[in-house]
């Protein structure tokens, strides 16, 4: 687009992942647990685990690592539905979502096999609670779950073609652009917020910090993590920087220059390097914030 160059940097991502949650409600044994406690009929739901928590646990961790990388990896676009994936990280976000897909899907396959076992094994344990109508076929299990990526090209106001007059054609495509400035300005916000929250983060753990003296224990302890998510964040800020603004670049790299530099375990052994890094993450945290004013 002439106004925001959006559709030249950027597409858009959407992902939609299905799961079986192996719950259900069960009305009967709600109205008999609400009666023997004498309770209000909306007291309490009663959820029927259909079968062990952990045959579901790997499938259920590789859709929330998904969903968590989706996010990290693109910036908001609407309300629901697709965000903002950088060119820049295109590759990366295709090959890892690419990977976690084959994940999902072996994990999936390994669940349908065992799942007749599993549900001859859950009638034992659920007893009387029990109820064959509770599971579904194993071929409508197979379509509960689903793992999709979909890559879609960003609007383009000057490409707009519509049969209408041309009068009309101009409102609507000035009501495209309109939209696709709010969209572009909200993108520009979010990775200011991550600068906000995770540089904040680490001013914050090392001001508290207080090493071990006289043989007791170190106060306000932080971990390795609080540098990898601030190294993290100072890749992905050059990407995210959508229309080359030069304020965020200049984060970015007061980041990158005096953040990530020295590792957690400097941070905790030398006190003047500490303080000059906490310093600098104030810094940095209160021309951050400025820029959200």
């Amino acid at each position: 687009m002439a106004k925001t160059g959006l559709a030249a940097k950027a597409v858009l991502s959407n992902v939609h992942i299905t799961q079986w949650a192996g719950r259900r409600f069960d009305r009967e044994i709600t109205d008999e647990v609400n009666r023997e406690h004498d309770a209000a009929d909306d007291a309490g739901r009663y959820n029927k685990l259909l079968v062990d928590k952990k045959a579901l646990f790997q499938i259920q961790r590789i859709v929330t690592e998904a969903r968590v990388y989706h996010i990290k990896m693109t910036q908001p676009w609407s309300d629901s539905g697709p965000r903002i994936l950088p060119a820049k990280l295109y590759l990366d976000y295709t090959k890892r979502m690419d990977e976690l897909k084959i994940d999902f899907k072996r994990e999936v396959d390994n669940f349908l096999d065992i799942y007749p076992s599993l549900i001859a094994k859950r009638q034992k344990e659920l007893n009387g609670w029990f109820r064959e109508a509770d599971y579904p076929t194993p071929a409508k299990l197979a379509t509960m779950f689903s793992f999709d990526v979909q890559i879609y090209p960003c609007p383009d106001a000057d490409d707009f073609r519509v049969d209408l007059a041309k009068e009309h054609e101009d409102d609507v495509r000035r009501a495209v652009e309109r939209a696709m400035k709010a969209s572009l300005d909200e993108a520009m916000r979010e990775p200011v917020r991550r600068i906000i929250a995770t540089v904040g983060r680490m001013a914050e753990r090392l001001n508290a910090y207080k090493p071990a003296s006289n043989g007791g224990r170190a106060e306000g302890i932080f971990r390795d993590t609080l540098v990898d998510n601030v190294r993290e964040l100072a890749g992905l800020l050059p990407a995210f920087n959508l229309r080359d603004d030069p304020a965020l670049a200049n984060l970015a790299a007061r980041i990158d220059q005096h953040l990530t530099v020295e590792d957690a375990a400097t941070l905790r052994d030398n006190d003047q390097v500490r303080k000059a890094v906490a310093k600098s993450a104030e810094e940095i945290l209160a021309d951050a914030e400025a820029l959200m004013a």
